[in-house]
């Protein structure tokens, strides 16, 4: 299914789909009573519904690998050379960063930092890796939406022509 959207499909993708149900199960993220219907069908649903909001994003937000971006990078800014790849790397950490500096008040915002930076970005696997309830992450994914107006203009305006650049405009 996710190849539909131009995302790559991992080996292990139904064991993950199952394995990922019956987790956020039993972590009681999705809830399920035995009274209304199967185990069985639970899992059903919940792997229905992950994988129906998977396309939809896909749709909404097409991928684009790295390299992709990097080579778009390279081809937008003159005079860069091979080195767009790293500018990149380094405007992102520096964007995250100030963020973290910024958000220093917050810790819901802090929490989702933290796993962004760990390389956990799905919103179910951040929700129960922070314990966060799905209200308070998206509450604090707005937040930092928000805070993100308040970076330095030299880097937000840097970050913006990066994302020009790469044909992923984005207000920052």
């Amino acid at each position: 299914m996710r190849s539909g959207c131009g995302l790559p499909i991992p080996k292990d993708y139904a064991t993950e789909l199952v394995d990922d149900a019956i987790t956020t199960t039993w972590l009681g993220i999705t809830r399920w009573d035995p009274e209304r219907c199967s185990l069985l069908a639970h899992v059903r649903t919940t792997i229905l519904d992950r994988t129906s909001k998977e396309i939809r994003r896909g749709r909404r937000f097409p991928h684009v690998p790295i390299h992709v971006t990097a080579d778009d990078l390279a081809d937008a800014l003159p005079a860069s050379g091979d080195s767009a790849p790293i500018i990149f790397v380094g405007l992102v950490f520096r964007v995250a960063s100030e963020l973290k500096v910024i958000a220093c008040g917050d810790q819901s915002a802090q929490a989702l930092l933290r796993c962004w930076h760990a390389g956990v970005v799905d919103r179910d696997d951040v929700i129960a890796r922070t314990s966060l309830t799905p209200a308070t992450y998206i509450a604090a994914r707005r937040r930092l939406l928000a805070l993100s107006k308040q970076l330095p203009t030299d880097l937000r305006e840097s970050a913006r022509e990066l994302l020009r650049g790469a044909d992923n405009c984005a207000n920052l």
